[in-house]
């Protein structure tokens, strides 16, 4: 991820970058000298959080990227799914100029962190305990699992012969 991030701060025009949790946690950072990194992290965590709040309730859809131009700095992030690319821009540098190489890295990005999450495990088949049919499933007559057989007071009438007053014992609760 690192090595990444090093492609994309080479680019003439970028100061620094870094990929940041939604949730504010810093995964990679080579963000500029005087930049804090948690600092960073939990102005793209707010700005991420009311963004999709907000476009939520206008129904844009989805929150993809932002830029963010202040007085003294700009930085531009991309949206990988679970985790942000972000690059610091230079002030002068119009954002257009390095949105291909930002776009490049965020994709390189996007693959190696999806080999990194582990794949869902399937659930396990479940048996069929009814005849095979074409029939669609809402005209299949339901599964039923079979009642567990229950004892009769004649069954156990030789073993345990009623005596004065006492019930068998298969009928004592």
């Amino acid at each position: 991820m690192l090595d990444i991030l090093k492609d994309l701060n080479a680019t003439p025009g970028i100061r620094g970058s870094a990929v940041l949790l939604g949730d504010g946690v810093v995964m990679a950072s080579l963000l500029s000298a005087g930049s804090d990194a948690d600092s960073f992290s939990a102005l793209i965590s707010q700005l991420f959080s009311h963004a999709t709040k907000n476009s939520a309730k206008l129904e844009m859809g989805t929150v993809r990227r932002m830029l963010v131009t202040a007085s003294r700095g700009c930085f531009s992030a991309i949206c990988l799914g679970n985790a942000w690319l972000v690059a610091e821009l230079e002030l002068e540098i119009d954002p257009g100029t390095v949105e291909l190489e930002i776009e490049s890295a965020a994709g390189r990005l996007r693959r190696q962190l999806k080999l990194r999450v582990a794949e869902p495990v399937p659930p396990a088949p479940v048996p069929n305990t009814t005849e095979a049919s074409d029939a669609p499933p809402a005209a299949r007559p339901p599964v039923v699992p079979p009642m567990p057989a229950i004892a009769s007071p004649t069954a156990h009438a030789d073993s345990d012969a009623p005596s004065k007053g006492k019930k068998p014992s298969s009928l004592v609760s």
